[in-house]
């Protein structure tokens, strides 16, 4: 009998602790801007922050930019990103491409690879967020 109630009080405890992680205490905040390519508007563009922190769950947000190259980012767990540093990746596939939908061929980056392979882009998110995360790409 008592071997019964240790291993239900075990389970009982250990059940608390199964799908606790550090995702809960994730906090977000408000993120968007405006991305443009040699001065005009980007539109259609994937725009993802990937945050530097060292926490043990730390997502990335990603938005995808209108006709105007305003966007706004969203997380696993809601809008926003987390603040604190983070490095800004940016393209843009062709139409037609295989990212794009297409079966054949490679997808074809319309933006140099220093905005989004081997990006040069950082922001620094403060607890208040952002709606000037605005981001002017040069070919």
């Amino acid at each position: 009998m008592f071997e019964r109630r240790g291993l239900l009080l075990a389970l009982i405890a250990g059940s608390g602790l199964v799908g606790c992680s550090d995702e809960s205490a994730v906090e977000l905040v408000p993120v968007s801007g405006k991305i443009t390519f040699n001065g005009q508007p980007l539109a259609k563009a994937n725009v993802t922050f990937v945050p530097e922190s060292k926490a043990e769950f730390a997502p990335t947000s990603s938005g995808t930019t209108d006709a105007a190259g305003v966007y706004k980012l969203e997380a696993p767990l809601g809008s926003g990103a987390m603040p604190g540093k983070h490095r800004v990746k940016i393209s843009k596939y062709s139409e037609g491409s295989a990212d794009a939908g297409d079966a054949g061929g490679e997808p074809e980056n319309e933006i140099p690879a220093k905005y989004n392979l081997d990006t040069e882009l950082t922001i620094e998110l403060s607890a208040e967020g952002t709606d000037k995360a605005d981001f002017n790409l040069v070919n």
